[in-house]
């Protein structure tokens, strides 16, 4: 795969082989601006249906035919909002991988960043659905006695490498554009408060009343959403990136 920068919001793709296996080029496509789109669509729907799913559920209990949608529910692992989570951060990943390869320009630190930024959200779109986090928070929790705020432990170690994710990301973006620059901050921001902030506030109310309470599920809506909402920004951000100079990918036989 080869990636270079020229003028162009979309990537022409050419691949394809005639009826005896033989490569020919044919023309496809793919228009950034409606990428960005479907995926803010697919956000807003995603959202809206766990948002339904927690309505539908304490309104009419868990005795319906319908259970309790857990694939729909947005605080559950290993389902829809799971699974989309982790596709937005392959995006990212992938997005900022070919950035990176791409990069004509701007000094060392602006490349190495895009390499650090597309192996980070790697790690997390791995993670998301694979959630190390969920099993490291009860051996947490009685190795550190923690309680309250930080019922849900993984956020004490997770402060610190968030805390070092934010100052190796000062060089990258007093480097970057002002407009892409805002995106950054604001997706992340976003992002980290919906994760870290919400999560210390139910785990406070889960360890204070428990997760029963009708205010839990509520909290846990929230925190997802923020979670969506940052992820669909810097996504959007990313890919605009990526085409703002105009992109070219081509597929070539080697």
């Amino acid at each position: 795969m080869r990636n270079s920068v020229s003028d162009a919001a979309s990537l022409p793709l050419t691949v394809g082989a005639d009826g005896a296996g033989h490569p020919y080029p044919a023309a496809a496509s793919v228009n950034i601006p409606h990428v960005i789109s479907a995926i803010r669509v697919a956000a807003v729907l995603v959202v809206l249906l766990g948002v339904f799913r927690e309505f539908f559920v304490y309104g009419y209990g868990e005795e319906t035919f319908f259970k309790e949608m857990r694939q729909l529910d947005l605080d559950d692992e290993a389902n829809v909002p799971t699974w989309f989570s982790s596709v937005l951060m392959f995006v990212i990943s992938v997005s900022a991988f070919l950035i990176y390869r791409g990069f004509k320009g701007g000094g060392t630190i602006l490349r190495l960043s895009w390499a650090g930024i597309s192996v980070v959200f790697l790690a997390l779109s791995i993670e998301e659905v694979a959630s190390f986090h969920e099993a490291l928070m009860v051996p947490l929790r009685l190795m550190l006695g923690a309680s309250g705020v930080f019922h849900y432990a993984w956020v004490v170690p997770a402060f610190f490498l968030v805390a070092i994710f934010v100052l190796l990301s000062v060089p990258f973006l007093i480097r970057t554009p002002l407009r892409y620059r805002v995106l950054f901050v604001v997706a992340g921001a976003i992002y980290v408060a919906g994760a870290m902030g919400f999560e210390m506030i139910g785990g406070l109310v889960a360890s204070s009343v428990g997760e029963d309470v009708y205010y839990y599920g509520f909290i846990t809506v929230v925190e997802e959403a923020m979670e969506i909402a940052g992820l669909t920004i810097f996504a959007g951000a990313v890919l605009e990136y990526f085409a703002a100079g105009g992109a070219r990918i081509e597929l070539i036989r080697s």
